[in-house]
């Protein structure tokens, strides 16, 4: 393997775990998510089913009137959470279960 070669894996290996990272933001633009998947591989399709960041929202069981705001997401159908229903799952996808 040539220097370059080298150089190359080794900044691609570096730069890995922040590229699935972005590939899990919602709220990023089209033009950079299009780049990121033209440099993504199979591993980094897969960061798409793991918890996704997201910016602060309601709580999807909590009454409207009391208007919990959370980032926490449910790590099966992604639905904002609070700490009052976490249960590593919400409670639709624990019935599942």
């Amino acid at each position: 393997m040539s220097r370059l070669n080298f150089l190359k894996t080794l900044s691609r290996q570096l730069m890995e775990e922040q590229l699935k990272y972005r590939l899990t933001i919602d709220v990023l633009p089209k033009t950079i998510k299009f780049r990121l998947k033209q440099y993504a591989t199979k591993t980094y399709e897969a960061a798409g089913t793991s918890q996704r960041v997201r910016a602060s929202g309601r709580c999807a069981f909590c009454v409207r009137a009391k208007d919990r705001k959370t980032t926490k997401v449910c790590t099966n159908c992604a639905r904002l959470i609070c700490r009052d229903h976490i249960i590593e799952t919400c409670p639709d996808c624990f019935i599942d279960m």
